[in-house]
């Protein structure tokens, strides 16, 4: 009787509570689906967390830490690190809260402008999405997607509020979060673009201008909060030189295998195209629907399918603007294909009545099982190609505790392994301490950022295995870095992994400051 007085009492109060009960599922299920993966580990989530621990501690991105990100990730990453500290638990946190935000986000705008129906499968498809084009482990596309799909719901709000006082409020709630997501993110401009877009459309037809002033003035508070934090703080040149000039000339670097002689514009539609790979059922999907977009019609409520439909162009447009994007840019593509997918599937197929559910669940476990084997090698093999080496990590971080690592040591680590610097709380004391910026062709503002980071001594550096490097690596670049640990660095330690290794270095006493202290 306990237990049933309990059912009783729970099924009331998610009843009365149903905005509740659905977060609280969406949170549940996406732990359910990200928790089996959560030593899949990344070295971006360790350098956006190396780069919040030093802004906690007084040093600011852009000028202690170098990066082109905007300031918002980092500051989400640091809010969570002064509250939970650094660790693997926090980073994989963060992650979760924010895919179940985007799941909660996509279910309450498929309810309020679609169906129950559609809305039930949407919340359980993305955080199984979530999980492809690296999104297992890259926080950044989880928490811009957040935003972007929360901008998307307010402003669809906003477009069929009823009275206008809810209007301009539900326009400045999507510039907010629109503004949010660009600070995390600068390729969300592209969907800012669209909305604003369909703004302007709207007080042309409607002779208002006053939605798209209020989303404008609410977007722009971001960037004029961190601006102004910038400027006060005296690093404001930095943080515009990095955000926006060497982020634009980033964009527009070739990582990729050299094409010949083929045209540039057919390469960038070579690119999205082999980006698009691990969704391509979605993107079936999507383009189903738009052969039978009446049919959709006359299911979702206002302009959900010409705001769905601008939010995928924006993306695709931001994917050729880049010269060559790497894969998990093609995240930004799940949401709006994932409202098209759900909306055909629940409402634009012609299935029997006693056989509508059992498709709809094949069809659903068909896009899902795509990406997965087409994602299994990040999602479940080790070795360069799949999961960096989580063993690794740990005994490497346990090597140089051994070794005499302290806290306030300096650390550079030259390659892989960036997680070492979590996992022993040692920061680096370089400027430049990210792969990508130390070993390749980066526009960065000082000329040869790997012999500045060698420049400053840090007293312990873990190398990885060179023979196999970040893709993008300059092999000759190994020519400044062998010089400088045989002369300056005794190998205290050689340590294993799954498939990695790595080597512990320590610097030499100086003789100078040696005698000093022994006096």
């Amino acid at each position: 009787m306990v237990i049933l007085k309990s059912f009783t009492l729970i099924r009331q109060f998610c009843t009365a509570r149903p905005a509740f009960t659905a977060g609280i599922l969406c949170l549940l299920w996406t732990c359910l689906v990200r928790l089996p993966f959560a030593h899949v580990i990344d070295n971006d989530e360790a350098f956006y967390s190396v780069v919040a621990s030093r802004w906690l501690k007084g040093e600011l991105p852009y000028s202690a830490s170098f990066d082109i990100k905007p300031p918002g990730l980092f500051a989400i990453f640091a809010v969570a690190q002064m509250l939970f500290g650094s660790s693997l638990a926090t980073i994989k946190g963060l992650e979760i809260l924010f895919t179940a935000w985007g799941a909660y986000s996509l279910h309450k705008l498929m309810k309020r402008h679609g169906s129950p129906e559609a809305s039930v499968l949407i919340g359980l498809l993305y955080p199984v999405f979530s999980l492809f084009f690296v999104g297992v482990s890259s926080p950044c596309q989880l928490i811009q997607a957040a935003f972007t799909i929360a901008a998307f719901v307010w402003l669809l709000d906003s477009g069929v509020a009823a009275a206008r006082r809810q209007a301009l409020l539900s326009a400045g709630w999507a510039g907010l979060m629109i503004g949010c997501a660009c600070l995390v993110k600068q390729t969300a401009v592209f969907e800012a673009l669209g909305l604003l877009g369909w703004l302007v459309w709207q007080a042309w037809l409607k002779k208002d201008v006053r939605p798209s002033l209020i989303f404008c003035a609410a977007a722009a508070l971001p960037v004029m909060a961190f601006g102004l934090y910038f400027a006060v703080a005296g690093h404001l040149g930095d943080a515009i030189e990095a955000i926006t000039m060497t982020a634009v000339q980033r964009s527009q670097l070739n990582m990729s295998a050299d094409a010949g002689a083929c045209p540039e514009l057919i390469l960038r539609f070579w690119h999205v195209m082999a980006i698009i790979k691990p969704v391509i059922v979605l993107i079936a999907g999507s383009v189903l629907a738009l052969l039978r977009l009446r049919r959709l019609q006359l299911v979702f409520t206002g302009p959900l399918i010409t705001l769905t439909l601008i939010w995928y162009a924006a993306v695709v447009v931001g994917l050729l603007v880049l010269r060559s994007p790497e894969i998990w840019y093609g995240y930004d593509l799940i949401p709006p294909a994932l409202i098209l997918f759900c909306g055909i599937l629940c409402h634009g197929m012609a299935f029997s009545p006693h056989q509508r559910r059992p498709w709809i669940v094949a069809y659903s476990v068909i896009a899902c099982l795509q990406p997965l084997l087409m994602d299994h090698k990040i999602l479940f093999s080790d070795g360069p190609d799949g999961r960096p080496d989580y063993i690794g990590n740990v005994r490497a971080a346990q090597s140089l505790k051994a070794a005499g690592l302290r806290h306030n040591d300096s650390l550079l680590v030259l390659s892989r392994g960036h997680y070492v610097h979590v996992f022993t709380h040692a920061m680096p004391n370089a400027r430049y301490f990210n792969a990508m910026h130390l070993w390749c062709v980066f526009p960065t503002p000082d000329k040869d950022p790997l012999a500045e980071a060698l420049s400053v001594r840090p007293r312990f550096i873990v190398f990885s295995g060179t023979d196999y490097m970040i893709g993008c690596a300059q092999l000759d670049r190994l020519k400044i870095v062998e010089p400088v640990l045989a002369a300056d660095y005794d190998r205290v330690a050689e340590v294993s992994g799954r498939w990695d290794h790595f080597s512990i270095y320590r610097r030499k006493i100086d003789p100078v400051a040696a005698s000093v202290t022994s006096e």
